[in-house]
């Protein structure tokens, strides 16, 4: 035993070592080359880089804005504004001040036009002017009345004004040759930018359009320049509250009548050139006659017209105007309880049938996109039925009589099955 043979180094542990040793000189070498770089090194010879910018800048230096969709039609007011060649910015939504055109003119244009101004909110503010009257900006030549500005709540007016009020909101409507009228609200606008946008450049102007009460002032203002009416959806209480929370300025039942005067003022601020509001749901509200009775008289005093919606069903806010002399309409169809096609359809063609027999019809929809594509479509097709559409204060003021025909003076065509 005492003349056995040393054993060797394990193959295993030499691996170990080797492997261990290897990583370690590499390791070292990589990273000295990486500090000589770091400390010699020039940044900008790294790689290929660009520098983009997300408005237009003033002065010599000017960065080239980076095109993301091909969208001509669009930024043509602020390239105008800003003097540069380049497309502004687009995600493929409408630019709302486009429907105005540019914003400033004369002498503001030339001080534009030579880089003077800052940018503010993607609007130019030349020298001399302030942000809230550049944000106002002015109506398109034959667009309805801007209203009051943003910011302020339409304020009471005087009795022998109010004829005045109640009309200066209102889109001009005539029926020279007493055709059936039908009036459709398209409510829910303001909720989503994008679809808004959409619902307002692709709807006729006699649709009428309503808004959340948390809605853009330029989403409003863009409603009123491509010649829509404007309604503001009145958040009044409910017998039941669901998932959704109630708005924090909702009109209460119960509560003294300066408490909903107090709220009611403060949904109306940065809401310009309303024609009225519409009730979307508030069935404990409307049960209070003296809380119904303070809100119509509290709308008669600002000259704003108020519009029922379906949901409510009876309630007692027609007789509360009739007291007051407050234009007041009832629509009673809603044409998209269920959101799909068939369903809209059949409602459509109800209101239609309802126009043939009565001399008129009003109805109510959301901005659903569906709704939306469908209601344009099915309002080219009304001339030629005989059928006129109406803004919502055409019944409201009474300009179309309720008055029942003994037969269908057009026979009711059911339009095309939308696929």
């Amino acid at each position: 035993m005492a003349n056995a043979p040393a054993s060797g180094p394990s193959p295993v542990a030499s691996a170990l070592v080797h492997g261990l040793l290897s990583f370690g000189f590499f390791s070292a070498v990589t990273a000295i080359a990486a500090l000589a770089i770091h400390v010699t090194g020039d940044p900008a010879e790294a790689g290929p880089q660009r520098v983009v910018a997300l408005f237009s800048p003033t002065g010599e230096a000017r960065t080239t804005l980076k095109d993301r969709f091909e969208v001509p039609s669009l930024g043509a007011a602020r390239l105008a504004l800003a003097g540069s060649e380049a497309q502004e910015p687009s995600l493929g939504v409408p630019d709302p001040e486009a429907a105005s055109g540019a914003r400033a003119a004369g002498p503001a244009a030339s001080r534009a036009e030579a880089g003077a101004g800052v940018r503010i909110n993607g609007r130019t503010v030349l020298p001399g002017q302030s942000y809230l009257a550049v944000e106002q900006g002015s109506a398109a030549p034959g667009a309805l009345p801007a209203g009051p500005p943003a910011g302020t709540a339409p304020e009471p007016v005087q009795p022998a004004a109010l004829s005045e009020a109640f009309s200066d909101n209102a889109r001009a409507f005539s029926n020279p040759d007493n055709r059936p009228v039908i009036a459709l609200v398209i409510g829910g606008l303001g909720t989503s930018a994008r679809q808004s946008i959409t619902a307002i450049d692709d709807l006729p102007s006699g649709i009428t359009l309503a808004f959340v009460p948390d809605a853009s002032p330029t989403l409003l203002r863009r409603a009123r320049d491509t010649g829509h009416e404007t309604l503001m959806e009145l958040p009044m209480e409910a017998d039941m509250i669901g998932r959704a929370r109630p708005h924090a300025h909702t009109l209460l039942a119960g509560v003294p009548a300066e408490t909903n005067a107090a709220r009611l003022a403060s949904l109306l601020q940065r809401k310009p050139g309303l024609y009225g509001v519409i009730s979307s749901d508030g069935t404990k509200f409307a049960a209070d006659r003296a809380a119904g009775s303070a809100l119509i008289d509290e709308l008669f005093a600002r000259g704003l017209a108020f519009v029922q919606h379906p949901a409510l069903g009876e309630a007692p806010f027609e007789a509360e105007a009739d007291r007051a002399g407050l234009p007041f309409a009832a629509a009673t169809v809603n044409i998209d309880d269920r959101a799909d096609a068939e369903t809209i359809e059949a409602e459509l063609f109800r209101l239609e049938t309802l126009a043939l027999e009565d001399g008129y019809a009003f109805g109510t929809g959301f901005a659903y996109p569906l709704t939306v594509d469908m209601v344009a479509a099915w309002a080219e097709r009304l001339d030629a039925k005989g059928i006129r559409l109406a803004p919502a204060s055409a019944i409201a003021a009474r300009r179309v009589p309720p008055v029942r025909t003994s037969s269908l003076p057009v026979a009711a065509e059911r339009p095309d099955r939308t696929p």
